[in-house]
């Protein structure tokens, strides 16, 4: 996915208030879920959350700047993510 239905929806809920709302939701349901994967493999509730914010902030930050054409290059990038993010002090 290059992230294009994404960045549309986005564009759209920027000019419709009913659009706007749903993705609202839509991003509280995903921040949620990405929380209970932090929650259930033990990080307390509030550095789950700012883990989960890390997660999906990036994730939509890739989609409206682009990914990296280089796949080897992304599949390391993204298991560096996973260990940094999964690391306990």
């Amino acid at each position: 996915d290059d992230g294009g239905v994404e960045n549309a929806i986005r564009a759209w809920a920027a000019n419709d208030s009913k659009v706007a709302a749903i993705l609202d939701r839509v991003d509280r349901r995903r921040l949620s879920y990405t929380k209970e994967l932090f929650f259930e493999v033990g990080f307390a509730p509030f550095e789950a959350m700012t883990r989960a914010r890390m997660v999906y902030y990036s994730l939509v930050g890739e989609f409206t700047i682009g990914t990296r054409a280089n796949r080897d290059e992304r599949l390391a990038e993204i298991r560096l993510q996973h260990a940094i993010l999964t690391r306990r002090n």
